[in-house]
């Protein structure tokens, strides 16, 4: 047997390493923050403060499905550090980990192909940033998987540890719960009687490492929010199927990643010929990476996929390159044997996935799917910065009641404002997302809140900006007036009197409505005759206390 030289042995060593700080720089340049990490900001934002796990002051709802994510966020902020920085920073190191764990697991350590191609694989890179839990979600995945799958015969330690780690990947995202299920269930994979019941100790081990955290934290859950899914479950209506709408979404990853198809065609050719020559057990890790990957996009499919182009496909996507991986080497032997040819069948996989083209550019939509990164606005959230802190100084300490709706959620976390109702989909309101759904629209915003439910039940006092105003069917529903806050116009879903009064002595300017409202009242001919009952009908609701019109 050929010994490998010290200095072959020095370089596998530090080809994890390298692969990992590549993996980091490349997704350093695509450093962001979306809108919707912002809420997961005001969430940890309340909890340093000492008023909990909430998004609004007295309201108990689970408007982030991100918990580990969110606590891990409040941590940032209880040592000083900013979420943007802090979770790009972390965001960064879990992208590098992922590959890392990759490299050092491959079945060739001189050829890494899944670590080589989560490198280059764009929709990693952009997500790996963004403010969300995508990358450490990965990271905890991938690294549950490998601790169960690393040996032909898992231990009963590493198999616990394996539980446990997935079951925080479970509590950074619910949907890792489908990763762990199937995990533990490929850990009973066996060709015997006798081996199955040898493979039942780790598989219960597993289910005890993973039952000690995820079994009190649920608990917790439906204890602390009332329901076992988190209510963004509801208001993104994920319990109804939308194939149609899914394959759209997977249609449009698989474009961008063609390779992703190839891998399970691939995966399914291994793991055939490794049934009929009797290795189905030697293949433990095909076959796991091969369900986690087809049943994750299954489920994607299912739902109708979101809005985001390629995010909730993620966790699937570090399995199929795996399974690719795993699969090269069943279906091409022979590469073990020649390292040239081997390198170059690497290389071209690893060019294909790094060279093809966006599936969506800037300004594209389709079916309602967008390419987040690329459709973010950097200067209209400047403005947002702007209007924000000139709002925040003017309500400071005042008790608002605002809706928003989608990018908005930067200017609330931002201005502090008690109450803001995500009024687009109900991720952060209870009633809203447990609307009965009447039709589907954009996919995750469809379940609108009503006029009367924001004027009549909340009592919301303004909303940011005209099209708001419009867009959430308040024009027809009350009168427009429109408060003068800083450079940004709020326009006012109910009438606040001693609220606009302090707002206009701290520099606000406040149209003088009940002035206005009183001569319409009082005299029939102020309006046209066809339109004075809607007229009355609006200020009432805007303004309950409003005097009796005669007559």
């Amino acid at each position: 047997m050929v010994k490998k030289s010290s200095a072959s042995v020095s370089s596998l060593r530090w080809l994890p390493l390298l692969l990992g700080g590549a993996a980091m720089a490349l997704a350093a340049r695509w450093i962001w923050v979306c809108d919707d990490a912002f809420i997961s900001f005001r969430y940890a934002q309340h909890l340093v403060r000492g008023d909990g796990l909430i998004f609004n002051i007295g309201e108990s709802v689970e408007g982030y499905t991100n918990f580990l994510w969110t606590v891990w966020i409040a941590l940032g902020l209880a040592v000083g550090v900013a979420p943007e920085l802090w979770t790009a920073m972390w965001g960064l190191l879990a992208f590098g980990g992922t590959v890392m764990v990759l490299a050092r697991g491959a079945q060739d350590p001189r050829l890494p192909l899944a670590a080589l191609l989560c490198v280059v694989s764009r929709p990693l890179q952009i997500w790996a940033t963004g403010g969300l839990e995508t990358s450490l979600d990965i990271l905890l995945l991938v690294i549950g998987w490998h601790l169960a799958t690393r040996d032909r015969r898992t231990t009963v330690g590493a198999a616990s540890a394996a539980g446990v780690v997935l079951a925080f990947a479970t509590m950074t995202r619910p949907d890792s719960l489908l990763v762990a299920a199937l995990v533990g269930l490929t850990l009973l994979v066996a060709t015997s009687r006798d081996e199955l019941r040898a493979n039942s100790k780790p598989a219960l081990g597993f289910a005890a490492g993973f039952a000690v955290f995820w079994l009190p934290f649920t608990l917790w859950r439906m204890h602390t929010y009332g329901d076992f899914f988190p209510n963004t479950y509801y208001a993104k209506s994920a319990n109804l199927w939308w194939p149609e709408q899914g394959l759209v979404y997977v249609r449009l990853f698989i474009t961008e990643l063609p390779l992703f198809a190839v891998a399970f065609v691939m995966g399914a050719a291994a793991l055939w010929r490794g049934w009929r020559n009797g290795g189905a057990v030697a293949h433990r890790r095909l076959l796991s990476a091969w369900l986690i990957a087809a049943a994750f996009s299954m489920y994607v499919l299912k739902v109708g996929g979101g809005f985001m182009h390629s995010r909730l496909l993620l966790p699937a996507l570090p399995f199929a390159w795996i399974t690719l991986a795993e699969s090269l080497w069943v279906l091409a032997p022979s590469l073990k044997e020649s390292r040239r040819r081997a390198l170059g069948v690497v290389g071209a996989l690893v060019l294909i996935t790094a060279l093809v083209p966006r599936a969506l550019g800037p300004d594209d939509s389709v079916q309602g799917i967008v390419d987040e990164r690329a459709h973010y606005d950097e200067t209209r959230s400047k403005h947002l910065e702007r209007d924000a802190s000139v709002i925040g100084q003017l309500v400071r300490d005042l008790p608002v009641r605002a809706a928003y709706i989608g990018g908005q959620a930067r200017l609330v976390y931002r201005t502090q404002i008690p109450i803001a109702i995500e009024a687009e989909t109900g991720l952060t309101d209870h009633a809203i997302a447990h609307q009965t759904l009447a039709q589907r629209g954009r996919v995750g915003h469809e379940k609108r809140a009503k006029p009367s439910y924001l004027v009549d039940q909340r009592r919301v006092h303004m909303v940011f900006g005209a099209f708001a105003f419009r867009y959430l069917g308040l024009e027809g529903y009350v009168p427009k007036v429109g408060v003068r806050l800083g450079h940004t116009t709020v326009f006012l879903a109910s009438w606040d009197a001693p609220l606009m009064a302090e707002l206009k002595k701290r520099g606000a300017i406040v149209p003088p409505f009940e002035e206005q409202a009183r001569r319409i009242l009082a005299d029939p001919t102020v309006v046209p005759a066809d339109q004075r009952q809607v007229t009355l009908q609006k200020i009432k609701r805007f303004w309950p206390d409003a005097p009796v019109p005669p007559g």
